[in-house]
Formats: C-alpha cells, structure tokens, sequence
C-alpha cells in the first residue's frame, strides 16, 4: 500500500517520559480519518495504548461494529500480540511484543479499506 497517496506518514516519536519505550504515530492530511498513535509503556497489565481517531466519531450501526471489528481484528493478527482489549471509543490496549509501525500499519490498512464509508459517514454528520 502506498501511504503517500493518502498522504498518511507513519514515524517513530521521540519520548518525553521515562515510562514511555516507544511512540509511534501516523499522520495524515485528514487527521479525523488516519490519525493514531501507539504507545508503547512500561506497564505491567499491557505494554501498548492505541488511540484512533476515527473511533471517537463513528457511533451509529452498523458502521460502528464493522469498524470496530475491522480494527481489533487488524490488531490481533499483528505479530507478538497477546491480548488485545477496548479500553475506551477510540483507545485499546494491547498485551504483548511487537513492532510500533506494523501495529499502525494493520491499522491504517483497514482505514483505507473502510474510507468511503467513513468518509460518507462523517460528512452526514
């Protein structure tokens, strides 16, 4: 998949905090659609949070669940993950060993599968 043509840029963050191991993040020039992060942190019950920006405004069936499904089942089949669990609309968090940027690109894939429908969505309202 050709990220530039959605003009979506995965790269690694610098961190600014002891507890934080990796950041990595995938910009876009429409940030509502494409925008995540991952954070990978020192913590005993997960080692990453996922927030995807899209999952805060796609709330109405059947949208919803197949966006949902879509993206939990993109984080499960990347490689190292254990355990995987929604912690809030648009946050998982996810056990396991695993690299930063395959973990946003399982992610933008489904994106760009599900974008007109999002697309659609989003401009209704």
């Amino acid at each position: 998949m050709n990220l530039e043509e959605y003009g979506i840029e995965i790269k690694q963050v610098d961190q600014i905090d002891d507890g934080i191991l990796a950041h990595w993040e995938a910009t876009a020039d429409n940030i509502d659609l494409f925008g995540i992060a991952a954070v990978n942190e020192d913590l005993p019950e997960y080692q990453w949070s996922v927030c995807v920006n899209a999952a805060e405004f796609i709330c109405d069936e059947p949208l919803e669940s197949k966006f949902r499904y879509r993206i939990a089942e993109a984080i499960r089949a990347v490689k190292g993950v254990n355990k995987l669990e929604e912690a809030d609309r648009e946050v998982w968090i996810v056990d396991g060993t695993l690299n930063g940027r395959e973990l946003l690109e399982a992610i933008v894939k489904v994106l760009v599968e599900l974008k007109p429908e999002i697309v659609t969505y989003l401009n209704a309202h």
